[in-house]
């Protein structure tokens, strides 16, 4: 019996996955991905670590949006 549970797990660890992994996510505005790409880069001059940087260009990102939607321009530094 433990050694079907086994086999069953083997199989499902090896092969469960079906078909291409999904595309990654676009972003929905280009100026405001630079915007935030900009911020990351800052956070990584300035010595801190990946998830971090992840932290800054989401939250960039964000702000950057609400920002156009209001009707504003991102400038890009």
């Amino acid at each position: 019996m433990r050694w079907l549970v086994a086999a069953g797990m083997i199989v499902c660890l090896g092969g469960c996955s079906v078909g291409d992994p999904p595309p990654p996510p676009q972003l929905a505005s280009k100026p405001c991905a630079e915007v935030a790409r900009s911020r990351m880069t800052d956070a990584r001059v300035n010595g801190y670590d990946q998830e971090d940087q992840q932290i800054a260009f989401r939250y960039g990102y964000a702000e950057c949006l609400k920002w156009e939607a209001k009707g504003y321009e991102p400038s890009i530094p």
